[in-house]
């Protein structure tokens, strides 16, 4: 098996409820925003006001971009930090507990 084929099994075959896939989530989430910004569609939430361009075409795209960029804003603001947290407590929880070896030992 090649690398690159094994390094696509390791992110890819994850449980979405585990640590590790609210993780992969929340990176999703923020890769999506971030080429939604790169790509200039800040600009575009001015549809949501009622500003629309002129133009037939143009509006529906202004329209379409404007709504993406404003759900993945949302996300990000409200989700990748919930779900970041999340993966901390999770991943703590499941660590084992183990007793203090010094404190069983009889004396």
């Amino acid at each position: 098996m090649s690398r690159q084929a094994a390094w696509y099994r390791r992110v890819f075959r994850f449980t979405l409820v585990s640590p590790r896939g609210f993780l992969i989530v929340a990176a999703t989430l923020t890769a999506l925003f971030l080429i939604c910004h790169v790509a200039g569609w800040r600009e575009h939430t001015s549809v949501l006001c009622g500003q629309l361009p002129k133009g037939g075409a143009e509006a529906d795209w202004a329209l379409a971009t404007g709504l993406a960029y404003a759900l993945f804003y949302v996300a990000l603001v409200l989700l990748v930090p919930i779900l970041t947290l999340a993966a901390g407590v999770f991943a703590l929880l499941q660590r084992p507990i183990r007793p203090n070896v010094a404190e069983s030992e009889p004396k």
